[in-house]
């Protein structure tokens, strides 16, 4: 737990696996604590709160298929966001798709960091 408080205190932004050439090599060379794969809990946040949490045996590639999902039905973490912003309670991810609202809203969260 310790660990994980202390990952949370010094978070890897999300356009670091968002960026054309990402990949676990960069994000060693960028962050010296990351040495390779783990598994183990990972927290996403957005303004130092907690906003999604996961486990898995391959922390890093979970983070970037959550990020840089390329289809839009299985990209949780921009379904997650774009459901705060439109919420439409009991409709799969498909239907809602195809609200214009709710569509801008989920392109805008999957929008690579600037």
């Amino acid at each position: 737990m310790a660990e994980l408080q202390q990952a949370m205190r010094t978070p890897i932004p999300a356009g670091d696996f968002m960026r054309a050439r990402a990949s676990i090599c960069a994000l060693r060379k960028k962050y010296p604590h990351v040495s390779g794969e783990c598994c183990g809990c990972y927290v996403l946040m957005e303004n130092g709160s907690p906003v999604f949490t996961g486990i898995s045996r391959e922390v890093y590639r979970r983070v970037f298929r959550l990020l840089k999902e390329a289809t839009f039905v299985h990209s949780t973490v921009a379904n997650m966001l774009a459901d705060a912003q439109v919420p439409m309670p009991g409709t799969c991810s498909y239907e809602k798709m195809k609200t214009p609202g709710y569509r801008a809203a989920h392109e805008q969260a999957r929008a690579p960091a600037s």
